[in-house]
């Protein structure tokens, strides 16, 4: 998923509010904080919409994709079904083994496609793992509002469920727990619970932050792929149920 070039400052403030739930071992040596950071006019937009695929080289854009590893060890960004972004700086920028496939955040410059269409040589200005959350069968504990934003980075792709999310913090933050639940609807194996647990954690000021969801190995591979939607449900920050629904294909 990117960002166009025209929305990628304003995008960029955004993400840095966003840090609070990514691991920043692998950026550019920026400490993540947290800012509230604008609320979204669109956030009750019910349904997904894609963004433009990346169709031209030399553009520098904000990028949230699934970084997967080949057998030859080769590292390449998954942006959509359709594209890839081999960058060439990764390992410079990142010392760590990578436990992919994972879902990261970041700004690239794309050079030029790859020979036999199969991507973009690129490289990464910065980027940060966002951090996965947990899969389960029960609610467990939590009944705390989230409003998740109707924006570009909230998305269903790769078979990775990606949040932009917004909630109330305090000033020495406790941490979150987000838990994506399954089997909350019999008759419709597609339909997923987020759940909020706070941890009592006082409601200083609202802020954003990034959340991923692994559902490879979750949900039923679609028969159908390009009929089949994951509707996520979510109670708001008003205690109104909200829901959105995904188009959903699985791994690309």
């Amino acid at each position: 998923m990117v960002s166009s070039s025209n929305n990628v400052k304003k995008a960029f403030y955004l993400l840095l509010a966003a840090a609070i739930l990514a691991v920043s071992a692998c950026s550019k040596g920026e400490d993540a904080f947290y800012d509230p950071g604008p609320k979204s006019e669109d956030n009750q937009k019910t349904d997904y919409e894609p963004q433009t695929p990346l169709d031209e080289a030399g553009q520098s854009i904000l990028i949230i994709a699934t970084l997967h590893q080949t057998e030859a060890g080769e590292y390449y960004l998954q942006v959509d079904d359709k594209t890839r972004v081999y960058p060439a700086n990764f390992k410079d920028l990142c010392h760590i083994e990578p436990d992919c496939p994972c879902r990261i955040v970041g700004e690239a410059v794309i050079m030029d496609r790859q020979v036999n269409d199969l991507g973009y040589y690129g490289l990464l200005d910065w980027f940060d793992f966002i951090e996965k959350g947990p899969v389960l069968s029960e609610c467990g504990e939590g009944k705390d509002g989230v409003d998740v934003l109707a924006d570009w980075m909230t998305s269903l792709e790769d078979g990775f469920l990606t949040l932009h999310f917004q909630t109330w913090w305090g000033y020495e933050p406790r941490r979150h727990e987000l838990r994506l639940v399954t089997g909350t609807n019999p008759e419709d194996p597609y339909e997923l619970l987020l759940v909020h647990n706070a941890n009592r954690d006082p409601k200083s000021f609202q802020a954003d932050a990034l959340v991923c969801y692994d559902l490879q190995d979750v949900l039923p591979r679609p028969n159908d792929p390009e009929n089949t939607t994951v509707t996520l449900k979510w109670t708001n920050d008003a205690g109104q149920i909200q829901s959105r629904r995904f188009p959903y294909a699985g791994r690309y």
